[in-house]
């Protein structure tokens, strides 16, 4: 008992969830502040952080088979000193060493698990680790092994190592050597190319599994199409391909809207059930520019109120049902007694064909190896009745029931990036949610923005603000958004507001040459020269900031942000000459200058 007080004492437990979830853990875990980085100098030991948020399974599987595993934990404290951090809560931080995971070993995803100096240079990391190696990866046993031999070998070969890394981090992300060439046509067909290389011919998609739901590729053969190029036939029936297999397949939520985050088998039957703010707005943005698409989009936008949104009206970046294992497959399926008991006959006669139920489940047990599915039904579209008034009326039926039976769980901490993704969506989704899309500005403007310090802050939980400031992806996805209700009541005042953080951005994290940084350029605990170029589901801040000055420039033309385009352009990323398909909205950004 008074080693927990201890702990609850240290850490802190009405922070961030996940930072107080580690108080289960034996190791002796500290939150990010500026107190734990002075001790942390103080110790003499390398570091180990590890940065998730809330309702992340693989932090924790982790959690469970390694942090409170006691020869582990033992370890740790032994030789470590142990940070814990809320990647909603501290974005600069955790932005840069996503950078480093992805530049290293191109790991995107949560947890991030890195070691580091008493400077917060990095010397080795990853994502989730098991306790010892498996699946021909290492375990956190051999990678902790590894950082300790490297820590009490001599200085210069530990800071050979240190220095590698950033030289990685720094000619990944930082300035180009030269200057790029404005993206062509005959870039376009080499995008085609490579993208060919990763094709699923079969069912679609850019790889075997799991396949990540990702509209990104789809962007790039969009501009292959539309430029005419000699790859335009080819480029077209991969984009209808993939995104017919999108649609239609198990990864599309029929029931309750919007897209789960992944199929875990090339053939799109059977989703990764998660559901996360990213997937659904990237869908909207994408497929806004459909009008045949119109009804998805409504149906994604609707899923996004119903389920994200939180009492105190921000949304919640990642949604679950349950944290049982197995009982997340019973809310998204179904069996066929399930249906008759619940539906009029008619409407099971109509549900039964679109969506190719059967009495005894429709996956098979080639697929269904471990019986997960026995009797259960997948929802996956078999015909084209999706659209017909008993099936609607059927799904209306059984979203109302599975709302009855379980629990929605949201993450409690919600950050300024996952709120400015649904503002978006929901300006670019119409006027059937222009009110909704002002309620939510309103309430960002007020909880985010802290106009008596010019800062934008990072995160709130249960609607009050968070002190930490936004990483400079979060300014420009705020400014997006804000650029974003032109259409609304209130657009004139969120133009202006969108111009004065803009001005801020390019002030505070901005350089000469022109993009800029991951955190303020007078922070020191993130690398001067570091620019902020991962381009996962949301882009980049450099890509989404390319698109915002260009649309400033239109209202606002004797402003300057012609010229921070132009700079912006002259030093993008080397890799955008050579492997332009990481880039997609870095291109498309680019493009309309």
């Amino acid at each position: 008992m008074l080693i927990l007080m201890g702990m609850v004492s240290r850490l802190d437990a009405g922070k961030s969830p996940y930072v107080a979830e580690r108080l289960q853990d034996p190791i002796n875990w500290h939150p990010w502040s500026e107190e734990t980085h002075r001790q942390f100098e103080a110790s003499g030991k390398p570091g180990l952080i590890s940065i998730s948020h809330e309702l992340n399974a693989l932090s924790r599987a982790m959690a469970k088979e390694t942090f409170r595993n006691q020869d582990i934990a033992s370890k740790v404290n032994e030789h470590c000193f142990a940070i814990a951090m809320d990647k909603n809560e501290h974005p600069q931080i955790a932005e840069f060493f996503s950078s480093y995971v992805w530049s290293s070993k191109q790991i995107a995803e949560w947890p991030l698990t890195v070691f580091v100096t008493p400077k917060l240079k990095p010397i080795d990391g990853g994502g989730y680790f098991p306790p010892t190696d498996a699946w021909g990866s290492r375990g956190f046993s051999t990678i902790f092994n590894t950082v300790l031999k490297r820590w009490s070998a001599p200085g210069s070969q530990l800071q050979s190592k240190v220095d590698g890394e950033m030289a990685k981090l720094t000619i990944r992300y930082g300035v180009a050597s030269s200057p790029s060439q404005k993206f062509n046509a005959d870039q376009l067909v080499l995008v085609v190319d490579n993208l060919s290389f990763q094709y699923d011919s079969r069912y679609g998609g850019f790889s075997l599994s799991p396949k990540s739901i990702s509209f990104h590729p789809l962007r790039l053969l969009d501009l292959a199409v539309k430029e005419s190029t000699s790859q335009a036939d080819r480029a077209k029936a991969m984009r209808d391909t993939t995104l017919e297999a999108m649609l239609n397949g198990a990864v599309r939520d029929f029931v309750h809207g919007g897209f789960f985050a992944a199929s875990t088998e090339e053939s799109w039957t059977i989703p990764d059930f998660r559901k996360s703010v990213s997937v659904q707005t990237d869908a909207v943005d994408y497929l806004s520019q459909f009008p045949e698409y119109r009804i998805i989009v409504e149906e994604t936008v609707g899923g996004l109120i119903s389920d994200f949104r939180t009492s105190s009206g921000l949304y919640s970046e990642w949604i679950e049902f349950t944290a049982d294992a197995g009982t997340e497959n019973e809310f998204h399926t179904w069996t066929l007694e399930e249906l008759k008991d619940s539906l009029e006959p008619e409407e099971v006669n109509a549900f039964v064909k679109c969506f190719g139920i059967k009495a005894e489940g429709n996956v098979s047990d080639k697929l269904d190896v471990i019986g997960a599915f026995k009797g259960r039904n997948i929802l996956k579209a078999t015909s084209d009745d999706g659209g017909s008034s008993l099936v609607r009326s059927a799904i209306i039926k059984l979203r109302k029931l599975r709302r009855e039976q379980y629990q929605l769980r949201q993450e409690t901490v919600s950050s300024v990036i996952t709120n400015s993704l649904v503002a978006s969506a929901l300006c670019q989704a119409g006027p059937k949610f222009a009110k909704d899309a002002s309620e939510l500005l309103e309430n960002m403007v007020d909880t985010f923005w802290n106009g008596e310090t010019q800062r934008l802050l990072s995160s709130a939980r249960e609607g009050h603000a968070n002190a930490s400031e936004a990483s400079s992806k979060g300014y420009a996805l705020f400014v997006k958004a804000l650029l974003d209700g032109k259409n609304l009541p209130a657009s004139n005042r969120f133009q202006e507001l969108a111009s004065e953080i803009q001005a801020i951005l390019m002030e505070r994290f901005g350089t000469e040459l022109g993009p800029c940084l991951i955190a303020p350029v007078q922070q020191t605990v993130i690398p001067a020269n570091l620019f902020g170029f991962p381009e996962f589901q949301d882009g980049s801040g450099i890509s989404i900031m390319l698109e915002n000055l260009h649309r400033l420039k239109q209202v606002y033309p004797n402003a300057g942000y012609e010229n921070v385009g132009r700079a912006i352009l002259h030093h993008l990323p080397e890799e955008f000459s050579y492997v332009p398909e990481q880039f997609p909205r870095l291109i498309q950004a680019a493009d309309a200058w």
